[in-house]
């Protein structure tokens, strides 16, 4: 009969299993302290981590089509005389670049002039004076500054100030920021985040602050400032053009009705001469007042098309979601904090134990 053998694969795991058991069940001490240790942890930093509120917007961006939008307006225009033309699509800023968009310096810039409510304060402040002097640091990220970051404050407090030497004249286009504008920009970054759902086409704005109200202030604020950014962007040529259309007809507008007084003038004043000098005369005025009226028409003609090419041009934004203050806190979320630290608790507690064992096998097989 054939004897049948247990694979000693098998039997190693089953050895395995209950020396992990037994390596726990005799640890359990230090595996209990390591958990309450960790609970204690858990616990202050749930009780002192500051609040959190999140008020989020959504938008759909409408990127327009030169051809069908041109299509309704030219007939009204070829009505008033006015060719649009066959130009192409205006750029516009792609909503792919809209986080690159509020990162840079000039939106941070104007977001940080937002009025915010906050409470204990009756008059409204701006969002730097908010985080520069009326919001305290946290128990939390006090303890970060002078533990992980204590080599940062002792660089900061032992190296000198460097003093910009631009002094009083900077080029036109660039941009600047002093110490305090550049610490709240890298706030920003962390306060602010903005989604594109490249599929469905949203754009999906969020800011995170340490009060409801205050939190869907800066959100509204966000979501104007990048939609006046993408719309400035889009008109921008348009908008020069219009520009210099106003400035052409108001100057010829007024060459025009001077060189009609003149005429009208000129014929009032010699209504009964038939002298040739009179009709040569007569005739020049004629010819310098129609030059001007053909220019001053054309100009009024263009300054229609110029309009109607600005709002043409302007991209409009329809809202899915519009700011909401909102009702409940997103952080801290304490009972997850508490779970999160409880099984670090009980993970490092195996993790000492095993560490213990391997340890004093290393020490038996070296003095062996």
């Amino acid at each position: 009969m054939e004897q049948k053998h247990i694979s000693p694969e098998i039997e190693d795991d089953e050895i395995d299993l209950i020396a992990i058991a037994k390596t726990i069940w005799d640890g359990r001490r230090i595996i209990i302290k390591s958990v309450i240790v960790f609970t204690i942890i858990g616990l202050f930093v749930a009780i002192f981590s500051p609040k959190e509120y999140v008020a989020s917007c959504i938008f759909v961006p409408q990127v327009s089509d030169a051809k069908a939008s041109g299509g309704s307006l030219s007939g009204l225009a070829a009505m008033a005389g006015i060719s649009l033309g066959s130009g192409g699509q205006s750029a516009e800023i792609s909503p792919a670049i809209y986080p690159q968009v509020i990162a840079g310096t000039s939106f941070c810039k104007e977001l940080m002039a937002t009025k915010i409510k906050v409470s204990d304060i009756e008059q409204e402040v701006s969002f730097f004076e908010y985080f520069k002097e009326i919001k305290s640091p946290s128990v939390v990220s006090s303890i970060k500054k002078y533990t992980i970051g204590l080599p940062g404050v002792i660089k900061n407090a032992i190296l000198p100030k460097k003093e910009s030497e631009l002094g009083g004249e900077i080029e036109i286009g660039v941009e600047t920021l002093t110490e305090d504008e550049y610490k709240i920009k890298q706030l920003i970054g962390d306060i602010l985040s903005l989604e594109v759902d490249d599929k469905v086409g949203y754009v999906s704005i969020s800011a995170k602050m340490p009060e409801a109200y205050s939190a869907a202030q800066v959100a509204k604020s966000a979501q104007d400032l990048l939609q006046k950014y993408v719309t400035d962007y889009k008109i921008s040529n348009a908008q020069k053009d219009l520009n210099f259309v106003v400035e052409r007809f108001a100057e010829k507008e007024k060459e025009f009705y001077l060189a009609q007084e003149e005429l009208a003038k000129y014929t009032d004043q010699n209504k009964n001469i038939t002298s040739a000098y009179i009709k040569a005369q007569y005739e020049r005025l004629s010819s310098d007042y129609q030059l001007k009226f053909n220019i001053y028409n054309e100009l009024a003609k263009q300054l229609e098309q110029a309009k109607i090419k600005v709002t043409e041009d302007t991209p409009t934004f329809n809202t899915i979601q519009k700011v909401t203050v909102p009702n409940e806190k997103a952080a801290p979320k304490r009972g997850l904090i508490m779970v999160v630290f409880v099984f670090l608790g009980g993970a490092s507690g195996i993790g000492i134990v095993y560490g213990k064992t391997l340890l004093a096998e290393v020490k038996t097989k070296w003095i062996e």
